[in-house]
């Protein structure tokens, strides 16, 4: 399937969908190996397909050109996950450096030059399908360049984690080019929020066009730049933009009607994680409202003996409750890391009396979830 010679003895139909279900399973390996940082098991040398024709799929709005550039994307970003995290020489992972991220910025940078200007963000098409085209094709694009980018972020973060525990972060040899790429990270995936939150009212959003990966993978990026910030340090209108992007995204996010349970938990995570960086603009249940009742996630005991091993299976998903419920309110405050709010006084060693009393008052607020969810688990 992966080469067009063998299809020349179909009819034109099948010919064209055979050709379309291949770039399908092409675009899926390669995305996926891509996010997991898996090796692909497609050689592109050894693959010669043809690009499907576009009056037979259906869609007038694509065209040849623009779906060769998506395929290009797509295989431009799997070789610049490739480059920038696997050290050749030792086979081995490894951060790229500051020379290594900008020679492949630069590589995106030709991509972005190449796009047709009937594909580019400022050409207004006539056709939402058109429209929904142009956004998927830029959230992948700056998707990739975080990829690229990510990593310097983390050092910035680490940096003013250091800055306010009073210890010495090893700066890299160039500070100043790290700072940079850090803020084309933040950038990148503000820009692909802005294109999801302009797709999300075409519906492209977690059905059939783009997965919800990017949209929870923008928003953490965006809210770890805000995390550990020092106190003095002012908030810049870019920084009310991009609050405010993240914000009108979640609140999407928690309109949705249904979401598949992965998606549940990392919609509550973004939350939870935009709260405690302050992007969030108020606290909120970490449960988004429109998602409806899972009685899977309520503890259920078993009728008799033999079903018990079957509640013990069910135990893992029983945790769902109890994280939501003992992090919903975590109460931090990286400004003073060191400070520890509600903090339980222990007796001093020795103290025989005092024991018991502060065993009592450390489990007095908790919720007790191990009784509600081993009850009836005598009966196994």
């Amino acid at each position: 399937m992966h080469r067009d010679d063998s299809n020349q003895e179909f009819e034109f139909v099948e010919r064209n969908t055979r050709r379309q279900v291949w770039w399908t399973i092409y675009i899926f390996e390669k995305t996926l190996c891509s996010i997991l940082g898996r090796p692909t098991a497609i050689d592109d040398r050894e693959m010669a397909m043809q690009i499907p024709e576009p009056p037979a799929l259906g869609q007038p709005s694509l065209s040849t050109s623009s779906m060769s550039l998506c395929f290009d994307l797509v295989r431009l970003s799997y070789s610049i996950r490739q480059r920038a995290y696997f050290d050749q020489t030792s086979a081995e992972e490894r951060s790229p450096t500051p020379a290594v991220a900008k020679a492949l910025l630069r590589e995106l940078d030709n991509f972005l030059a190449s796009i047709p200007p009937n594909l580019s963000l400022d050409y207004y098409p006539l056709t939402a399908e058109h429209k929904s085209m142009v956004l998927l094709l830029h959230i992948y694009y700056y998707y990739t360049r975080c990829i690229i980018t990510r990593d310097f972020l983390i050092q910035k973060i680490e940096n003013n984690i250091c800055f306010l525990e009073g210890t010495v972060y090893s700066h890299s040899d160039d500070w100043r080019t790290t700072l940079m790429l850090a803020e084309d990270c933040v950038e990148s995936v503000h820009k692909s929020l802005q294109c999801i939150t302009a797709g999300m009212e075409l519906g492209i959003a977690g059905y059939s066009w783009l997965d919800f990966f990017y949209v929870f993978h923008s928003i953490l990026i965006v809210c770890a730049d805000f995390l550990a910030r020092p106190k003095d340090q002012q908030e810049s209108a870019r920084d009310a933009e991009r609050k405010g992007t993240v914000r009108a995204v979640l609140n999407e996010v928690q309109n949705m009607q249904t979401l598949a349970p992965t998606y549940r938990t990392l919609s509550r995570i973004a939350l939870q994680f935009a709260n405690i960086t302050g992007v969030a603009e108020e606290k909120k249940s970490p449960t988004p409202t429109g998602t409806p009742h899972d009685p899977s996630l309520e503890p259920v005991a078993p009728a008799a003996s033999e079903t018990g091993m079957e509640h013990v299976m069910q135990l893992a998903d029983l945790g769902e409750d109890w994280f939501t419920n003992a992090t919903a309110d975590l109460g931090l405050d990286f400004f003073d890391l060191g400070h520890v709010t509600n903090s339980v006084p222990f007796p001093m060693a020795g103290s025989a009396s005092g024991s018991e009393p502060a065993a009592e008052t450390a489990n007095e607020g908790m919720d007790d979830w191990t009784a509600k969810t081993l009850k009836g688990m005598h009966n196994i």
